[in-house]
């Protein structure tokens, strides 16, 4: 597909998701289902698709890299330091979606944590670009299957929480444009970057990646799933269409 397509693809994606909540308000029903499978989705293409193939890049020398990264994800969690989206993606079987209990000056916290976050899956983009064909599609989709709710979550804490309609364009303009700034960024520096450094690039953004499935997606969905088990299929079925069309391609 190429780089330069991947990354308008993925832009698009995340700004016209973002522009949602601007627009219209979801109801529960469909932000649940869009979570659920959702979660399903990016849990088959990091662990069938994603690991293996840094397995086979860097050995085991890129999952210590990764889990490392997670485990700094984990600690800065704990300690509140990096809480984002998952802060106002209330468990989907909470019927109060609203984000009310987040302060406003909190915000522009939640928002350059996850400006971070975009940009180093923008370097995850460009870099596995540089390694192999077949790392580069997973990633595609493992940020096509995440960015979508990711979007549209961090929008909705913006659209609550800023009431000047400009200055909540300019925070989701800002927020939609970090992924391909780490792009471009990653191509200027392509120069500088050895096999090695790449590799440890990769397993380093990937660990952001994997934080985001554990701590943003599969907590809330493990709650979720106590109030309603059977709510487990949408996640088999977000899981199970994304590897057949993966297996497709």
């Amino acid at each position: 597909m190429g780089l330069f397509l991947e990354t308008i693809i993925v832009s698009l994606t995340i700004l016209i998701s973002a522009l949602v909540p601007f627009f219209w308000k979801l109801n529960h029903k469909k932000n649940s289902l869009m979570f659920l499978v959702g979660t399903g989705a990016l849990t088959g293409i990091v662990v069938f698709d994603l690991l293996p193939d840094l397995w086979s890049l860097g050995g085991s020398q890129s999952l210590w890299i990764l889990f490392a990264v997670w485990a700094l994800y984990s600690l800065m969690h704990y300690f509140k330091i990096g809480h984002h989206h998952h802060d106002h993606a209330l468990p989907p079987h909470t019927e109060d979606t609203s984000v009310a209990h987040i302060q406003e000056s909190s915000v522009f916290f939640i928002l350059s944590s996850m400006m971070l976050h975009c940009f180093a899956s923008g370097v995850l983009l460009a870099v596995s670009n540089e390694i192999s064909s077949g790392l580069a599609k997973n990633v595609f989709y493992a940020l096509i299957a995440h960015k979508v709710y990711e979007a549209v979550t961090v929008s909705s804490v913006i659209v609550e929480k800023i009431k000047n309609r400009n200055k909540v364009i300019l925070a989701l303009l800002a927020y939609s444009f970090s992924l391909p700034v780490g792009v471009a960024l990653s191509l200027a520096f392509k120069g500088n970057l050895s096999p090695n450094v790449a590799i440890i690039a990769t397993s380093i953004a990937a660990g952001t990646l994997l934080g985001c499935l554990v701590f943003d997606f599969w907590l809330p969905t493990l709650a979720h799933l106590k109030h309603s088990r059977r709510d487990l299929m949408w996640i088999i079925l977000g899981l199970l269409l994304t590897q057949a069309f993966m297996f497709a391609l």
